[in-house]
Formats: structure tokens, C-alpha cells, sequence
């Protein structure tokens, strides 16, 4: 008897749907994500922007040659011959001096987090 009460409830289901997905590649570069996308490109300009003012500045060549990057390869390259060995030893005066970089980043992470996710249409949000 149970068995003829499930065959009296049997229905079926058919869905039909769309299946245009698009590629993880295509994706990546509408957002701009892929490699030297947008937003790439808007990390490294803040990162050149935002280490101005730690970059040692004597005659402002140094802090010229980071113009010189190729903005989008995750590379910002001072490309002077002393950049090295300022990064490394240089003598600090008031917020300039060695190891900028990494001083920004502790100072404005935040903001390059923000500048980024922009780029690509996101948002930052705290985990």
C-alpha cells in the first residue's frame, strides 16, 4: 500500500538553463586583474606616489627614477646607482631614509588596499 501512495506522488522536475559561463581568463581582465591590468596599474602608481615623501632626497634623483617603472609589473624599480645601498644603509632625516618601502606600506596599507580594490570594482572589507 505505501508503495502505491509514492507512485501517486511521483512528479518530475526539467530545468532548463544557460550555461554561457565565461572562462576564469576572461573574468580576470574584466575586472582588471590580469597580469599588468587596471588594477596592477593603480598598486603600482600609489606605491610610486605614496613613497615620496620616505625616499631620501638629496638632489631628487632617486625619487626621479622610480618615473622610470614599468607601471602594471609589480616591480617599482629606483634606478640609480646608489638606490641599493640607500634602501639598505641610507642615513634617515625626519620620515626619509632607509627601507621606504616598507615604512609606507606599514603607514598606508590601507590606503594601497583601497586604491586596488577600486581599480577592479571591489571593496576592502575586514575579516
Amino acid at each position: 500500500m505505501l508503495e502505491s501512495r509514492r507512485s501517486e506522488m511521483a512528479f518530475s522536475i526539467v530545468l532548463d538553463m544557460n550555461s554561457d559561463f565565461k572562462d576564469a581568463s576572461t573574468l580576470l581582465a574584466e575586472r582588471g586583474l590580469s597580469d599588468g591590468g587596471r588594477a596592477q596599474q593603480a598598486l603600482d602608481r600609489a606605491a610610486v606616489d605614496f613613497c615620496m615623501p620616505y625616499v631620501p632626497f638629496k638632489t631628487g634623483a632617486l625619487m626621479q627614477s622610480a618615473a622610470s617603472s614599468v607601471i602594471g609589473s609589480g616591480e617599482v624599480c629606483y634606478g640609480v646607482p646608489y638606490a641599493r645601498k640607500q634602501y639598505y644603509e641610507g642615513k634617515d632625516s625626519g620620515i626619509r631614509g632607509r627601507m621606504w618601502f616598507e615604512r609606507m606600506k606599514a603607514d598606508r596599507l590601507g590606503d594601497l588596499l583601497s586604491i586596488t580594490a577600486a581599480a577592479c570594482g571591489g571593496e576592502v572589507t575586514k575579516t
